[in-house]
């Protein structure tokens, strides 16, 4: 949606930070294979952001 909005460069940072999560597969829900809560991988999205 941020795309479609115009606003590329932020949406770029989140997928980024989205898919190294994913790649690495530290901290993944159940449905994904891992352990985390979402609450878990929210914090984790947020803190690659920083």
């Amino acid at each position: 949606m941020l795309e479609y909005l115009g606003f590329t460069q932020p949406a770029a940072t989140i997928y980024n930070a989205v898919n190294h999560l994913l790649l690495h597969a530290k901290t993944l829900t159940p449905d994904l294979g891992g352990k985390s809560s979402t609450d878990e991988v929210t914090d984790a999205i947020i803190k690659q952001l920083k």
